[in-house]
């Protein structure tokens, strides 16, 4: 949860019902009342939604990483459903990028984040050492974002 600031009566209102929060906040935008605008919490809450929307990249790339590990190191088993994963991952990527543009340029930068956790999962799900996986990541951007791209 987002720091609280208590030292004004938006502040107070903040702590007991966010969503009235949201709806004043929202009309003292519209009128133009700045001045009376709980600031120190909008400022928590812009950064919030941010981190939240580079926290949702890093959750489907690191999905996407997992299974494209999965298909590059038992590329015997590949099935409809990790083809079907990595469909859909890609698909809910472009959704977020094409949402929020400026995303594209920490692909990279989060897809290395998010690598370790997908090789964890991706050596209990195969069984396979995690030493088994590249120490970084592998894949460019182009690889990860390309629906025809499958190692």
């Amino acid at each position: 949860m987002l720091e609280l600031k208590t030292d004004t009566p938006a502040s107070a209102e903040y702590e007991q019902d966010q969503v009235l929060w949201y709806q004043q906040q929202i009309e003292l935008l519209r009128e133009r009342r700045f001045d009376q605008i709980d600031v120190e919490n909008l400022i928590e809450e812009l950064r919030y939604a941010m981190n939240k929307e580079r926290r949702k990249l890093g959750s489907r790339l690191e999905i996407l990483i997992m299974h494209l590990l999965k298909c590059q190191f038992q590329h015997h088993r590949i099935s409809g459903s990790w083809r079907g994963t990595l469909n859909e991952q890609r698909n809910k990527i472009a959704d977020l990028l094409e949402d929020s543009p400026s995303l594209a340029n920490t692909v990279v930068q989060v897809a290395e984040k998010a690598y370790p956790r997908a090789v964890c999962v991706a050596a209990l799900e195969t069984g396979l050492p995690e030493t088994t996986f590249p120490a970084s990541n592998p894949y460019s951007q182009q690889q990860l974002l390309d629906h025809g791209f499958v190692p």
